[in-house]
């Protein structure tokens, strides 16, 4: 299950980054280039905000074991969301972390 985590974490990262993530494997040795990760995470705390870069470095953490649960990963979602509501402007801007609360998701194990 961590895996899927950490495979729908470089998905995430390669939507919100506009990049192809294959630069961040080496495919000749198998190993994942985590300085390289760790630089687009840079990109994302600028470009979106601190919330999202977190959620993504939880899924992106190199050791499994260190790495957050599928429900753990959605109370972070939910979390950001939650600390993230619009302005009082109305301002809804999905880049700065703004959703409604009635986005929330659940958490659900299948």
């Amino acid at each position: 299950m961590k895996a899927d985590v950490f495979s729908l974490g470089m998905t995430i990262l390669s939507a919100v980054v506009y990049s192809d993530t294959n630069c961040l494997y080496n495919f000749d040795n198998f190993k994942i280039k985590y300085k390289k990760i760790t630089k687009h995470l840079e990109n994302v705390e600028e470009g979106y905000s601190v919330g999202l870069a977190d959620i993504l470095r939880a899924m992106l953490e190199r050791k499994p074991e260190n790495r957050k649960d599928p429900v753990e990963i959605m109370r972070m979602i939910n979390d950001h969301f939650k600390d993230n509501e619009p302005n009082k402007d109305g301002d809804e801007t999905f880049a700065k972390g703004n959703v409604k609360e009635d986005v929330l998701i659940q958490p659900r194990m299948v």
